[in-house]
């Protein structure tokens, strides 16, 4: 039976406690783990409702085929552990071929869960055998506000739209494929030059550790630069259970267990279990066939599929994502709240023949929509109510210092004024520069932030004293440093102005709550 969120996060949290304390380290210090966190468990290809310690290793091998020493525990304080080898699979980008006079402008808004390209013709990766050059396509996940200009953007995958660093800042993206997108007999990959069927242009697109995503600049239709250009709805078409267009009321974490929705282009609405927050993901790369590893990703199992009149035991899961279905956004089910970016699915082992039907039961995976938000600077507006079309985005909201409500109330103490006062410049820092954004992320700066936020609203909890190997000041000091480097004059002053005590008390506080007090004691 599904658990409400509350129950959800009480019981992540509970067990993330457990992890902090000293299981983590234990299950850490075994020969072939690699990573550890809190999902549910796996059953063949099913899954349960029990919460686990799910236990990563490079490759899942018979227990009699392993010493004492490399065995893992069935059960660690209390929790049972699950064992899974490091996913592998695939970009859910589409391929299709390339024709002349193809169609023309559509009639809109753009909205989510529809097709963009980027207009780049390439070799098709799915199949290597075709000669013939070929058009990649991937979904519109929704429109967002971006901080700053509070421009409205398309959001998606950098791989739908930067064709893995071919695509660079004003890039056109198109809806439907540009008008002459036909092969000259040039070298591959080639851009046409249509400005036809237009729609927007690419604002930033990265491939980090954490994610794969992008944002385009939407181009209004009055733009002497466009011959299209086009409205845009904050809607998702099919999101409901009904079928009908649907509105998000913003984002929130992810966690284990929840139900989700996408609707993505190829296999449009599918609904879907997270099945761990926190999963390793590794990806070749399209073209150079590199190896690229992710941390923080959502992995997600689609739903069993009852048609009408069939019996429950009959039905089988449906394929959560699949080729066509990058840069769907991941949305709770319950309060229609985006929690992910989905950008590829679980490939099988061994590989498929050519042209086999790819099991159901793949899992889907997506980076945090956390992450998403931290790096590329964007916000939701709260659509719920939208109408079909609409140009607003007032929503300032997410221009926060800390986006995590919880510690509000914990950020107006005297001690923190010279640094909150530069509030808008450290969160430009880290979403916008690469100096400051790498060294975020290296400090494991998203999960802090989440274990602060954590601590404020579990009172109980203990902050931990290292995450993934960092130290609470080890990550201080690495972001004090690229902050004064890469920041103004004044922020730098603030830096050197804030009392050495603040940074101590950053560093070993162990809760919230005791941070607080601590500061409360600073002279101001």
């Amino acid at each position: 039976m599904p658990r409400d969120l509350d129950e959800l996060r009480a019981t992540n949290d509970r067990l993330l406690r457990i992890l902090d304390a000293g299981a983590r380290e234990r299950l850490m210090a075994l020969p072939d783990t690699v990573h550890v966190s809190v999902g549910i468990r796996e059953v063949g290809d099913g899954i349960t409702d029990e919460f686990v310690f799910k236990v990563y290793v490079a490759k899942k091998l018979p227990a009699e085929q392993l010493t004492p020493q490399r065995l893992v525990p069935g059960v660690v304080d209390g929790v049972r552990t699950d064992v899974c080898e490091v996913l592998g699979g695939v970009t859910c980008v589409d391929v299709a071929p390339v024709v002349e006079a193809l169609a023309a402008a559509v009639d809109r808004p753009l909205i989510g869960g529809t097709a963009i390209c980027n207009g780049f013709l390439g070799k098709d990766e799915q199949h290597p055998n075709n000669a013939n050059p070929v058009l990649s396509k991937g979904t519109l996940g929704m429109i967002v506000g971006r901080l700053g200009d509070r421009k409205p953007c398309i959001l998606t995958n950098a791989h739908v739209v930067a064709a893995y660093g071919l695509g660079t800042p004003g890039t056109v993206v198109y809806q439907p494929e540009p008008v002459d997108a036909h092969y000259p007999g040039g070298p591959l990959p080639w851009k046409p030059t249509s400005a036809g069927n237009d729609v927007a242009t690419v604002a930033e697109a990265l491939l980090t550790v954490k994610i794969d995503a992008a944002i385009a600049q939407v181009i209004p239709p009055s733009s002497c630069c466009s011959s299209s250009g086009a409205k845009y709805s904050l809607l998702i078409k099919e999101l409901n259970v009904d079928k009908t267009a649907g509105g998000i009321t913003g984002s929130m974490p992810p966690v284990a267990d929840l139900e989700v929705v996408k609707v993505g282009i190829k296999t449009g609405r599918v609904e879907g279990t997270i099945v761990d927050a926190d999963a390793p993901f590794a990806i070749k790369l399209p073209g150079t066939g590199e190896r690229w590893d992710f941390i923080g990703q959502l992995k997600i199992r689609g739903h069993v599929d009852v048609k009408p009149n069939e019996d429950p035991k009959l039905a089988a899961p449906r394929l959560f994502a699949d080729h066509g279905d990058s840069g769907s956004v991941v949305v709770d089910m319950k309060t229609r709240r985006v929690v992910g970016l989905l950008h590829a699915r679980e490939e099988p082992n061994p590989p498929l023949p050519p042209d086999t039907p790819v099991p159901p039961t793949l899992l889907g995976v997506a980076s945090n929509i956390t992450d998403v938000i931290d790096t590329l600077g964007i916000y939701f507006a709260d659509s719920s109510d939208a109408p079909g079309v609409t140009g607003g985005f007032s929503d300032a909201s997410a221009d926060a210092f800390v986006d995590a409500p919880e510690l509000q109330p914990w950020l107006t103490v005297p001690a923190l004024e010279p640094l909150t006062r530069h509030a808008r410049e450290i969160v430009h820092l880290v979403r916008r520069d690469r100096r400051a954004l790498v060294a975020w992320h290296r400090a494991q700066g998203p999960a802090w932030a989440a274990a602060f936020a954590r601590s404020a609203r579990v009172p109980e909890y203990r902050l931990p004293a290292a995450i993934q190997g960092v130290g609470r000041a080890e990550a201080l000091s690495s972001l004090r440093t690229a902050l004064v480097e890469r920041g103004s004059p004044e922020l730098a002053a603030a830096f050197a102005d804030a009392p050495p005590a603040l940074f101590t008390a950053l560093a070993t506080c162990d809760s919230v709550g005791q941070l607080g007090a601590l500061l409360d004691q600073q002279p101001t």
